[in-house]
């Protein structure tokens, strides 16, 4: 597994945060100390404003039943042949955009605008890891046809590694 330096800007787009943004609270947990600064208080207040650290980290505003949160998420790059990257962990997997390697994932394209016009492509493990992350409900069916599909993906690439180095001749 390797991490390509021309898969992403050097540079994060910080055209998309604001440190002026205080109408959001944050999740426990759902940052890292060091990715965060905290501003100075206003009354009781304490403004926490986020300083994406990498590249292709996107954050997401999210409703989660009570207030607004701040979601976190590594996006994959829109582009046939690239490394799909696991979007909790941000980790680069051997696996290609635009194959059918993405049926080993939950993919999401989020088309909302929240930055820019181009859709943030996300891979996760499971429905319920995505469910988890973004504070929404998928529906059964959609699981289920889902699963159907990653077990056969999951079957086709045990047959595959099992017959590998063999030739077949016709």
């Amino acid at each position: 597994m390797s991490i390509h330096s021309n898969d992403y800007n050097d540079t994060p787009d910080m055209d998309n945060y604001s440190s002026s943004e205080s109408n959001f609270d944050f999740e426990p947990n759902a940052y890292d100390e060091e990715d965060s600064y905290l501003s100075p208080s206003v009354g009781n207040n304490v403004r926490r404003n986020f300083i994406p650290s990498e590249p292709g980290l996107k954050i997401f505003t999210r409703f989660n039943g009570k207030r607004n949160v701040r979601v976190r998420a590594y996006e994959t790059i829109g582009v046939p042949g690239r490394l799909i990257r696991d979007a909790i962990t941000g980790v680069k997997t051997q696996y290609k955009f635009g194959s059918f390697d993405e049926y080993s994932f939950f993919s999401v394209c989020v088309s909302t605008g929240e930055h820019g016009q181009e859709p943030s492509f996300l891979f996760f493990d499971s429905p319920e890891q995505y469910e988890r992350t973004f504070y929404t409900t998928v529906p059964a069916q959609l699981k289920s046809r889902w699963l159907e599909r990653f077990r056969e993906r999951q079957s086709y690439l045990a047959y595959e590694s099992s017959h590998a180095g063999e030739i077949v001749v016709k």
